[in-house]
């Protein structure tokens, strides 16, 4: 049982330790969201001069387009050759897209790798109801293992009991004769526990 234990106790806190990662990526997520409206909100208060001012960047598409920007964030203005680029998604060379959306960065999407899907509530409370029911089972059978060694030992006593073996012996001999025989045998047997009674 304390194997048994052990490993359930190991899941428990295999499962509250994604449950608390993803609280943590939640949280980042929320911090993130609220970095990127500020950054809109002070994209949309520049004024002409400080357009002017900026400095553009360079980025290669994953076809080999190369792209000229200002700053890499929602709101601004993406170019090839001076031009304003499509409506649409694009893939960096990279692997990080972005979405134009009005001449402009609707969504900057970074490249994921070894996304994993959160665990929500819901799905804790059906793992730990898995992980009760397992230990539960895993209860049950250790009982009944106890259960069938006891069984197990009996036959094992009985087998080795030499008047076991003899009854067996005898039952043996009275399977194997004639009715009348046995009927015979039987009123010997009778006989002789009178014998004894007296």
């Amino acid at each position: 049982m304390s194997n048994a234990g052990e490993i359930i106790k190991e899941i428990k806190q295999l499962v509250f330790s994604k449950k608390e990662k993803v609280e943590e990526e939640e949280k980042v997520e929320v911090q993130e969201e609220l970095e990127e409206e500020t950054k809109e909100e002070e994209l949309e208060n520049k004024t002409e001069e400080d357009v002017e001012e900026e400095t553009f960047e360079t980025a290669t598409l994953e076809d080999g387009t190369v792209i000229t920007y200002g700053t890499w964030e929602v709101g601004a203005a993406v170019t090839v050759d001076g031009e304003a680029l499509a409506d649409g998604e694009y893939v960096l060379d990279n692997g990080d897209r972005f979405v134009i959306a009005e001449g402009v960065i609707a969504e900057i999407i970074p490249l994921v790798e070894d996304e994993e899907e959160p665990l929500e509530d819901d799905k804790i409370g059906k793992v730990m109801d898995l992980i009760d029911e397992l230990s539960d089972k895993i209860t049950k059978l250790e009982k009944m293992n106890k259960d069938q060694k006891k069984v197990i030992d009996e036959i094992v006593r009985i087998n080795n009991d030499p008047e076991v073996d003899t009854v067996t012996k005898e039952k043996q001999e009275i399977t194997n004769m004639s009715e009348k025989d046995r009927r015979m045998a039987v009123l010997r047997e009778i006989s002789k526990i009178n014998k004894k009674n007296k």
